[in-house]
């Protein structure tokens, strides 16, 4: 069998079995949410007003006047607030 036809298998390979495990995923993500009149009737603005303190840009000027400040510490620090406030866990 030729080295690269191999690889090539190997690969596609890979790639299916993480395509299942996303769709796998995502299918039991979306059983996870039950969306009732209780679940309605706790739901506050309050209550997420914490989470938009990850999403203000008011720490920014703090961060350009420290040494060894980059427009890419910016951008990573911009990146990391915006992963914490999606992967944030319904009670």
């Amino acid at each position: 069998m030729n080295p690269i036809i191999a690889v090539s298998v190997l690969i596609y390979f890979a790639l299916g079995v993480c395509l299942w495990l996303l769709v796998r995923s995502a299918r039991l993500a979306a059983g996870k949410l039950p969306v009732t009149s209780d679940w309605l009737d706790d739901l506050s603005i309050k209550r997420y007003r914490p989470m938009l303190r990850l999403l203000a840009a008011e720490d920014l000027p703090f961060v350009t006047k420290q040494t060894g400040f980059s427009s890419l510490i910016a951008a990573r620090l911009r990146a990391q607030r915006c992963l914490i406030v999606r992967s944030r866990r319904r009670l």
